[in-house]
């Protein structure tokens, strides 16, 4: 693959590593150069920080990585976890192929001196511009995914400062901050015919997320007609993910519940405490299970799938996702993914999602 083209200054792409990749692959950026270079590499630290801000960075300004491998991590990265991800299934084996055709694709979405410019890294561009088209035959994919298409943008996010400033004696302010924030989007397309739609974690409100979503898809529809595509039924896969929780138990755990009546109405269970499981708490359990012989139908489903190296790869941590919508303005095939993640991890979490879909 093409070398990425580097602008950003050092301390900025330290930061887009912090924000992006796993403590595991930049421990593994680490390991490929220490192969290279015994004495300048430093492995051992003690948190993901000191990682990054002293064994990389003295890396870097050693010159034994350089930072065109290190914005290559970050693009990599930043394409995995901390994302609302939405599922289309192709409605025929005719239309997953049709979608298949990667030279189609990359014509009808790219022109030749944007395909031959890829991958570029723009730190924040000030609008919303493709940034990568990927297929098989240029690598860097999981073995089922057969094309993927990135866009990047920049939008506004409320920061605080400070959230208990004193003003006198009595009176305290809570300090906020406009800042740009990178939105990575992602559409991919594996080999079974799932569409997977991906949109950055961002805090720009309900009305706005669905406007960047709606931009998006129309980037894709020189390409794309989602009308040849249909929801993954995660109505389906919260209910087995629930009845199925005993005997998977290995595999996951279960966190907050919100059911819904068919007159719209909804309750929620939650967990007796921060960090606490639904799975551990039988009363809860079964309220869940009251409700659903009621006729409701759980409209959003916390699932933990369990650090296990042995049966998934997990090896960081627990990967917490949120099956279904949280806004009343969501698509119905939506998962959040909370935290940072690898690709590994992503192609995990999509195969139990179609797993528990059947």
């Amino acid at each position: 693959m093409k070398s990425l083209e580097v602008k950003s200054n050092f301390d900025t792409l330290m930061r887009m590593v912090h924000t992006s990749a796993t403590y595991s692959e930049v421990k593994q950026l680490l390991s490929d150069a220490k192969l290279l270079d015994r004495d300048r590499v430093k492995l051992s630290a003690s948190n993901k920080s000191d990682l990054i801000n002293v064994n990389l960075s003295d890396a870097v300004k050693n010159g034994v990585i350089p930072k065109h491998k290190v914005a290559a991590l970050v693009q990599n990265a930043e394409e995995n976890g901390k994302q609302h991800v939405f599922y289309f299934k192709a409605k025929s084996r005719t239309v997953a192929n049709k979608y298949s055709k990667t030279s189609t694709i990359g014509k009808q979405l790219f022109t030749k001196k944007e395909l031959a410019s890829f991958p570029l890294f723009v730190e924040m561009p000030r609008e919303y511009k493709w940034i990568d088209f990927r297929t098989q035959e240029t690598g860097n994919l999981s073995n089922d995914v057969v094309w993927m298409a990135k866009a990047a943008g920049v939008e506004q996010v409320e920061v605080t400062l400070d959230s208990n400033q004193r003003i006198d004696s009595t009176r305290f302010a809570i300090v906020k901050q406009l800042e740009d924030a990178r939105v990575v989007l992602v559409a991919l397309l594996r080999s079974s015919g799932l569409l997977e739609i991906r949109v950055s974690q961002v805090d720009v409100g309900g009305d706005k997320f669905i406007q960047i979503y709606d931009h998006f898809i129309a980037m894709l529809g020189d390409a794309i007609d989602m009308d040849d595509f249909e929801y993954l039924d995660f109505d389906v896969v919260r209910k087995n993910l629930f009845n199925r929780r005993v005997r998977n138990a290995k595999l996951y755990e279960l966190g907050n519940a919100r059911l819904r009546d068919l007159a719209n109405g909804s309750a929620q269970i939650v967990t007796s405490g921060r960090g606490d499981r639904l799975s551990n708490e039988p009363i809860r359990i079964e309220a869940v299970k009251s409700y659903l012989k009621e006729g409701r139908v759980l409209d959003s489903l916390v699932v933990f799938f369990l650090k296990n190296s042995k049966i998934n790869g997990l090896e960081e941590k627990d990967v917490r996702i949120v099956v279904g919508p949280r806004r009343s303005t969501a698509e119905r095939n939506e998962v959040f993914v909370s935290a940072q993640a690898t690709r590994a991890t992503m192609d995990y979490v999509t195969a139990q999602l179609i797993k528990f879909s059947k």
